[in-house]
């Protein structure tokens, strides 16, 4: 299973459009739909579970006070680390973004060598606050160099962190 991941395709949204639940309110389900309609792996509900990469797990294990993974992520894992294209939503506050990031870090971390220095992953975000949580929260995964990239700041400063041999791999952009 630790092979390389090539080119896919994830849509990881919220389905509460970025507002917390109140304490009365119902929970909304987690939903995951991958390309591959006759995907029917079960999930990765346990971080021990031999199907995941070895990357995956140190990663993981490596992320401050996680012992398993949410509802999100142990349906996302395998599907990405397939190679398999993902659409999911999920409540605001779940794991979405170490849903995708620790597939993300396999692929980066399979790769080193290979066009090193090459951005090898675009995660589009609707605010630039959401921007700079993703990349405080890809930081310190694996060999990942994340960027956040928006409007509002220096374009100049910006191109030159991507183009100035800084080994971003990872682009998080408005």
């Amino acid at each position: 299973m630790d092979s390389a991941i090539t080119g896919i395709r994830v849509l990881i949204a919220t389905n509460n459009m970025g507002k917390r639940r109140r304490k009365d309110e119902a929970a909304v389900p987690v939903s995951v739909r991958t390309t591959i309609s006759d995907y029917e792996e079960s999930p990765a509900t346990s971080i021990e579970d031999d199907r995941l990469p070895s990357i995956l797990k140190k990663s993981f294990l490596d992320c401050k006070n996680l012992k398993q993974p949410t509802e999100i992520q142990s349906h996302c894992w395998l599907p990405l680390c397939n190679g398999r294209d993902l659409l999911a939503l999920a409540p605001t506050g779940c794991g979405k973004t170490l849903g995708y990031m620790l597939p993300v870090a396999v692929m980066v971390d399979s790769n080193i060598g290979v066009e090193s220095l090459a951005v090898r992953c675009l995660v589009l975000v609707p605010t630039r606050e959401l921007a700079s949580q993703v990349c405080q929260v890809a930081g310190p995964i694996g060999s990942i160099k994340c960027l956040a990239v928006y409007g509002g700041a220096s374009r100049e400063a910006q191109v030159d962190l991507l183009n100035g041999g800084s080994g971003v791999n990872v682009v998080v952009g408005k």
